[in-house]
């Protein structure tokens, strides 16, 4: 219900936006101010199965269409990578799969681990805050403010997505088999090959939050920097069920050009 009401809320407003602007500007041609970007840059996952330091490479490209001067933006983004992550800890085995012959094996587990793969595409709402800050300022002041560093802009970022992802776990030195998605679980030989063999993804909704430093370099290019945050609308990602949502922090660096010029 809440990943609907998101995605109805964000529709909605986008809407009105792009209603307005062409209301009071019929004659622009906002194919000259479209963007395309892209970034690289590192994961970090936040979940059941958590490890400071691991860190996974992800890549984005995005299109960029500004509504109501600048002010805002609506983005079409494809972002793919992976998530990983480890625990290390010692209980006995309570993994009903790690058999011999069908009998359960009793030893010690040394903690466990997962990797996740993925594609995501998401529709997301940016909002110029300097450019907004700037406005408000001088409506306060009723004086004109002086001038702001034109270059340098920061945004904020809300939107909502599709993940296509496969995920397993694992043992930890042992590499037995505990659970996945979106891999075939081939239990002959007491689930040696489990996890081997890929399937079809699983398919989970997401959440999208961040913030966005943008630098320009010339009218047509621009660098920035990204922190955002992706919520699933699972718990599925580390492979791990706890009845909370599993998430993952995207840290990008990259570029944009604009396609045409004004």
């Amino acid at each position: 219900m809440m990943m609907k009401r998101i995605i109805q809320v964000l529709i909605f407003s986008v809407f009105c936006f792009q209603l307005q602007a062409q209301i009071t500007d019929k004659a622009y041609n906002i194919f000259n101010n479209w963007s395309v970007g892209f970034g690289v840059g590192a994961t970090h996952f936040h979940g059941d199965i958590m490890q400071k330091d691991a860190l996974e490479k992800a890549f984005s490209v995005q299109l960029d269409i500004p509504i109501e001067g600048h002010k805002y933006y609506l983005q079409a983004e494809f972002i793919r990578g992976s998530v990983s992550s480890a625990n290390s800890f010692s209980y006995p085995c309570d993994n009903p799969r790690h058999t011999i012959e069908g009998v359960l094996v009793q030893h010690i587990t040394e903690g466990e681990m997962f990797n996740m793969e993925y594609m995501e595409f998401d529709i997301n709402f940016l909002i110029n805050l300097s450019r907004l800050f700037d406005q408000m300022t001088k409506k306060r002041l009723s004086i004109e403010t002086a001038a702001k560093n034109d270059k340098l802009d920061f945004f904020c970022k809300v939107g909502v997505g599709l993940n296509m992802f496969r995920s397993l776990r694992k043992e930890l030195k042992t590499e037995e088999f505990i659970n996945s998605y979106g891999y075939e679980w081939l239990w002959q030989n007491d689930f040696e090959n489990a996890g081997t063999k890929k399937d079809e993804t699983v398919n989970e909704g997401v959440f999208v939050l961040g913030v966005i430093a943008n630098y320009k370099i010339s009218e047509r290019v621009k660098i920035n920097f990204s922190a955002t945050s992706r919520i699933g609308d699972t718990d599925k990602w580390d492979a791990k069920i706890n009845g909370k949502n599993d998430m993952f922090m995207f840290y990008s660096l990259g570029t944009t050009f604009k396609l045409f010029k004004s």
